[in-house]
């Protein structure tokens, strides 16, 4: 507590300082201007990473550095990040204007009692135990990302949950519910305020948040045609 005003009065200045330096390199064309985004893997590979080339076209000045961020709630060494939870204090711009939705996705042909995998208690622990009670059993295989997750539940079969966003693109994979273990998670953009009129941190921000509204339309779409494809099965 007795250096909270100190680290208030070193981030208003370090801000203040970059917003200085990117006004300063704005007059050499030439110069790329580096904007670190950090994000959690998902977001930055299945919506970021979609309108990346739209953005650099428009925005030839700055270059993205993406950082891949899981559970950090605080900016860190960026200059803007995608968080599941935003800083409860601290000089911060909050915006929310996103999602992450999870469902359960099984390989075809699975049928309950052939196992599931998960995400560590690191990442997936509040969710554990409802899934744990809807397969019957605990997970078959605990891995550290999606990624290693549906190649867990291609190689041997087990269901899992995954991203919508994600699942989508897994057309061997199928929603086997219930609705009721669905999860969403808001997802928040935020920046020091003392960035907030350096251009570049600004049209940043904008990208990546029309970026995520996108990708929330898109999601609402997948789930309501996969809910649609379930119901018609069953």
């Amino acid at each position: 507590p007795a250096l909270r005003d100190l680290v208030t009065a070193f981030e208003q200045a370090d801000g203040m300082l970059e917003s200085e330096l990117a006004r300063l390199q704005s007059y050499q064309p030439t110069a790329k201007r580096d904007v670190k985004i950090g994000a959690p893997p998902t977001v930055l590979s299945h919506m970021l990473s979609q309108g990346i080339r739209e953005f650099v076209k428009t925005s030839p000045g700055i270059r993205p550095v993406l950082e891949s961020r899981v559970l950090e709630s605080g900016l860190g060494t960026t200059d803007i990040s995608v968080v599941f939870y935003p800083p409860e204090s601290g000089r911060v711009r909050v915006k929310r204007c996103g999602v992450l939705d999870f469902a359960l996705f099984a390989p075809k042909g699975w049928r309950n009692g052939d196992g599931w995998v998960s995400l560590g208690e690191r990442v997936a622990g509040p969710y554990i135990e409802a899934r744990r009670h809807f397969f019957n059993s605990d997970p078959t295989v605990l891995v550290d990302s999606f990624p290693q997750a549906i190649r867990v539940m291609r190689d041997i079969g087990v269901a899992g949950a995954l991203p919508v966003i994600v699942a989508a693109q897994e057309p061997d994979l199928e929603l086997i519910g219930p609705a009721g273990l669905d999860v969403t998670r808001d997802l928040y953009v935020i920046h020091h305020e003392t960035r907030s009129t350096d251009p570049d941190i600004r049209a940043t921000v904008n990208w990546v948040s029309t970026q995520l509204v996108e990708a929330k339309r898109k999601t609402r779409e997948l789930r309501e045609m996969q809910h649609r494809f379930c119901d018609s099965l069953a």
